[in-house]
């Protein structure tokens, strides 16, 4: 591309020149030969030169130029899309922990809920065969709410983490119902009674532990 600038500038060049044909330059050059003058062209070469290496320090400059924006474009679009990039994972990273501080406060409140359920039902069950310990009276209206209770409780425990508890609670159910057979007197109630009691603060304590770790 240079190289057909440089054609044309010489062509132009030429064209300015006050020469009327091919004639007078043959004659001229001959006529500068013989006489041992510089011609005319000779005595422009300095100004063409200087012309030359001007346009061609534009032509760098120009192409430098070019090179630099189209170089800040490439930088810029690459910084655009890392920032897109990270835009975009830190909504992702937001997101999850949204999702998680929710999961683990409806995890948490569930959580509560159970404790809450379990103390309110072990309770029952406790106070009612106090009760019925102290009193050393059993009747069949009694075994039936306590037995309803331990229904209950056995909703809310699991078979393999509340194994324990479970035995103790069925243990509970069948001493009752053997006083109430008479076949047993009340003093095996009071330990059956302890064992309930322990476990299921045991149990709470689990619990309170998993709510505060979102488990």
């Amino acid at each position: 591309m240079i190289f057909n600038f440089l054609n044309r500038f010489v062509f132009i060049v030429e064209s300015l020149a006050n020469i009327s044909d091919q004639r007078n330059i043959i004659f001229t050059i001959n006529n500068a030969v013989k006489s041992g003058a510089p011609s005319q062209i000779e005595k422009n070469m300095p100004w063409i030169a200087a012309i030359i290496v001007c346009i061609l320090t534009i032509c760098t400059n120009i192409l430098i130029n070019y090179q630099s924006r189209k170089t800040s474009r490439r930088i810029l679009s690459e910084q655009l899309e890392h920032n897109k990039e990270l835009a975009i994972e830190q909504i992702k990273s937001s997101q999850k922990n949204v999702q998680k501080e929710f999961d683990k406060t409806v995890l948490v409140g569930n959580r509560q809920v159970l404790i809450t359920n379990i103390r309110e039902i072990i309770s029952s069950i406790i106070t009612k065969a106090s009760i019925s310990y102290l009193k050393e009276q059993i009747n069949t209206e009694d075994y039936e709410e306590l037995k309803l209770l331990i229904t209950k409780a056995e909703l809310f425990l699991n078979p393999v983490d509340d194994n324990e508890l479970l035995k103790n609670l069925n243990n509970l159910d069948r001493i009752y119902f053997e006083i109430l057979s008479s076949n047993k007197d009340f003093s095996f109630l009071k330990p059956t009674i302890e064992e309930v009691k322990q476990n299921t603060l045991v149990k709470i304590q689990s619990e309170w532990n998993k709510a505060s770790k979102g488990i």
